[in-house]
Parts: C-alpha cells; structure tokens; sequence
C-alpha cells in the first residue's frame, strides 16, 4: 500500500497532467474540426476547378462535338491524372456519346434526363441549374467521380468527365487528423502518469534510504557505545581497586578482551562494507579442501549452539579454490545470525556438497524464516528484518551484505530460500579448483 504522503505526492503530479491532457485533446479536437472545415472547402473549390476544366475544354470548338471528346481526353487533373471515361449528353436524348464508362456507371448517367437530375435537388438548383458541378456514383472498390459542364446553348448539351476514385481529395483529412490526436493525447498521458509514478518511486526510495542512513547511525552508535560502556566500567574497577581477588581481576580482564574483540569486529565490518562499496576489496586466493574448511569454522562456533546443536554434514565437495579468510567470515556470519534469529527452533545445519564444476556450502535452520519480502531484501546494506529482534539481538544490518559481496568477489554467490518444514537455507556457491577463474587481488 502507497503511504498518505505517496497519494498525495501522486495526486498533486497526476491531477495536472490529466488536466493537461484534457486541455490536449480538446484542442486537438478543435483542430481536427477546423481541419475537417478546410477539407470541405478544398474539395468543394478543387471540384469546381475541375468542372471549370471540362466546361473550357468544351467551349473551345462549339462546332466540333468530336474534337470536345478529343479535347476531354487529354484532360488532366491533379499530378497528371486522366479521366477513366468522358461523355456528352443531351436533355431527353440522355447519353449521345461517351467513351471509357463501365456500364453500371454509363446506365446511371443514361437514366437522367432532365437538368435538375445533374443538380443536388435543391429548388435554387432546379431552377437554375449551375453551369458545372461534381456527382458522386457509389461503386465497389471506391465510388466514381463525375464532373460535368453545360455549355449554355439552346440545346443545353452537357459534357463530363468521369474518374474511378476520388482525382481531388485533399490528402491529410480527419480521417488522419483524429487518429493522430488521440494517439497524441493518449502518448501525452502515459508520459505524464509514468514521470509522475517514477518520481514518487523515486521520491519514496530517497525517503527510505534516509531512514535507513538514520537507523544506521543510530544503531552503530549503539553498538559501537555499548562494549566501550563495558570496557570503561570494568577498568574503573581495576582503577579503583574494587576488585579484590585473583578471580574478579580475571573476570574483568575477560570481560574487557570479549568487549574488545565485539568492538574489533563491528570496525572490520564497517571496514569491510567501505572496501567492498569503494571496489577495493582485495583476495588472496588459494586451493583449499572445502569440507576440513567448513569443519575448522565449525568447530570455532560450536559453543554458540551448545543448547540446541550444529550438526555438520560434510558432503565430499572436494577443492576450492578461494580466500579462506572471506569464507571464514561468510560462514562465521550465518552461523551467527542462526544462533542468533533461528537457534531456537532446532539444530542448525552445516552441509557442503560438490555441483557441476563448483562447491556448495549451505546453512539450513529451523528457525521462524523471512517472508518473501524480506528474503527479497536481507542482502541489502543496512536492512534488518525484524527492528524488535535485532534491537536486543544487535547487529549493524551490514553481515548479510558484506557475506554477498564477499561471495561474489571470489566469483562465486550468496543466496536464501526457505526450508520445507520451517525456516531458511543460505547458500554460498564457490568456484572449484581449475574451473575459470576469478580476478586474482581486486574486486
């Protein structure tokens, strides 16, 4: 779910480009209507241009109706376009000569035999016919375009011409202008709604990462306070003498190295995080037998599990070829967070097994597991699942990260999924020896 303030940050940008687009489409609307009016006009003064054609054509030899004929022949039109017919016609005589008409078209036109039946019908028409004018004759695949001429005499003989299809369309008409606005305004919204929904992401993001930085000050501080208040408590007893016997001064002294070396551990971390976000890790890589590795770091943590158990499960992975300080630490890692998040629910379990031309190393446990959210995000820097738990667990949000890093360094990968029956399984895969290899020093 969007947060109040995303909504709202959604609204204020999606508001203005649906205005925006509202605004768009209506003047490309009105430009399509003003587009539709000029195509009218067009068409109508580019229809009489071309009966004002035929009727000069036929003016010039009254006398000669053959060398009319001859003359509407040759007429052109538009970018050298021909007539497909011509004809001449007389009142109540119809059709007294034509050449080049289909026959549907030359019955349609035999048919008239008045003035007006060349007009649109209308009274002023009828009763004084114009002296030329265009029909439309419907027809499959395209309808035919009549334009025809008087010449005014007594006779009243009237001539045309006649073209399949339309010799005189105006070309980029609404039929294109409408579909282009739509698309136009349709394009406009999209960018408009994207801008606005990559900006609230983005803006989200920032959020979340600042808070993220805060925590992140606010829990290294802590712990980094936390075994400093140790120490420095424990060395005023020293100082003050308070501490009477051998015993005490030795438990201090304990005290006091494991509160060290907690310490001594977060500043490698943090260490570690800068190197690997900077790209100057460096390895030092070697051939090692990956089960007497996995072993070795087993026994170092075992104490930890001592309620509930490790159980170490070598599987002949073989050789390796790795930097055993990075893999020490990825595991010493997630066996730490097992005992930490996961030791309460079972034995956690060490296994290692060879795979194709590499070695796997997995850290199952029965813990209460990530939902798949944060299984999606537990390699992030700084993350930390649960707040509650990991504020009396402790913990900086930087292991998981720097175990990946690491990992992917040596060429190999880190990664989570859950356990049939309850909990997680982190994987690290590693390059075998004499597969291909990875970078020798630097990341």
């Amino acid at each position: 779910m969007l947060s109040r303030d995303l909504r709202l940050y959604l609204l204020l940008i999606c508001l203005p480009a649906a205005v925006l687009t509202a605004l768009g489409v209506a003047f490309l609307a009105r430009q399509s209507a003003a587009a539709a009016a000029r195509e009218a006009e067009i068409r109508e003064a580019r229809a009489q241009q071309v009966a004002q054609a035929v009727r000069e054509q036929v003016l010039e030899d009254r006398d000669a109706p053959p060398a009319r004929e001859v003359l509407l022949d040759g007429l052109e039109v538009g970018a050298g376009r021909r007539p497909d017919g011509v004809f001449a016609w007389k009142p109540r005589t119809g059709l007294v000569r034509e050449r080049g008409l289909p026959d549907t078209v030359a019955s349609n036109l035999a048919a008239r035999v008045y003035l007006k039946d060349w007009t649109d019908g209308s009274p002023a028409a009828t009763k004084k016919p114009p002296l030329c004018g265009e029909l439309v004759l419907p027809a499959e695949p395209a309808p035919y375009h009549v334009f025809w001429a008087r010449t005014g005499e007594r006779s009243e003989r009237l001539f045309g011409a006649v073209f399949a299809g339309d010799p005189v369309s105006p070309g980029f008409g609404t039929a294109t202008v409408w579909p282009v606005a739509v698309l136009l305004a349709a394009l406009l919204a999209c960018v408009l709604v994207a801008g606005a929904w990559l900006m609230a992401r983005a803006a989200a993001k920032a959020r979340r990462d600042d808070e993220t930085k805060t925590s992140f000050v606010s829990n290294a501080s802590h712990e980094l306070k936390t075994p400093l208040a140790g120490i420095g408590l424990w060395i005023d007893l020293l100082r003050e003498g308070r501490l009477k016997t051998d015993a005490q001064r030795a438990h201090a002294y304990d005290v006091i190295a494991g509160e060290n070396a907690r310490m001594v551990r977060l500043v490698q971390n943090l260490l570690d995080f800068s190197r690997l976000e900077a790209g100057r890790g460096v390895f030092h890589f070697t051939e090692v037998d990956v089960d007497g590795l996995v072993a070795e770091v087993a026994d170092v943590v075992r104490g930890g599990f001592a309620a509930h158990g490790l159980d170490l499960r070598p599987g002949g992975a073989g050789i390796a070829r790795v930097d055993v300080d990075a893999v020490k630490q990825i595991l010493v890692n997630l066996l730490g967070n097992a005992a930490k998040y996961a030791a309460a629910g079972g034995p956690v379990e060490l296994a290692t097994a060879a795979e194709g031309d590499g070695v796997r190393v997995t850290v199952s446990d029965r813990g209460p597991g990530l939902p798949p959210e944060a299984r999606a995000r537990v390699f992030e820097r700084f993350y930390r699942a649960d707040d509650a738990l990991d504020a009396k667990t402790g913990g900086l949000g930087l292991g998981l990260s720097i175990s990946q890093g690491l990992a992917r360094g040596m060429g190999g990968d880190l990664s989570v999924a859950p356990r049939a029956g309850g909990g997680c399984v982190f994987t690290l895969q590693l390059k075998r020896s004499g597969s291909s290899k990875p970078s020798p020093s630097v990341l």
